[in-house]
C-alpha cells in the first residue's frame, strides 16, 4: 500500500521532514511526499538514499503539471 504526506508550504521541505515521514511509514508501505513548495537537495538525497526505503517526491511544479495533465478543475473544491 501507499502512504502519503502532503504539505501546503511555500518554503522548502528538508531532509528532516523526509526522515520523519520515513519513520512513520509502515514497513511494507511505499511513501509519497507532496508539497506545494519545493524540496532541498538534502531532502532529495534522503528520499533516494540507497540503503533506506525510497520515498517519491512531488513538488509544487510537478503537482501543478499533473493537475493540468488530468484536467482537474480545482475550482470545484474551494
Amino acid at each position: 500500500h501507499v502512504q502519503f504526506q502532503v504539505k501546503r508550504w511555500r518554503h522548502s521541505v528538508g531532509s528532516v521532514e523526509i526522515n520523519h515521514f520515513r519513520g512513520a511509514l509502515n514497513t511494507t508501505a511505499k511513501g509519497v511526499f507532496i508539497t506545494t513548495g519545493y524540496f532541498t537537495k538534502a531532502a532529495v538525497r534522503e528520499a533516494e538514499h540507497p540503503a533506506k526505503p525510497c520515498i517519491s517526491l512531488i513538488d509544487g511544479y510537478l503537482f501543478s503539471k499533473i493537475v493540468r495533465e488530468v484536467s482537474l478543475d480545482l475550482n470545484d473544491y474551494k
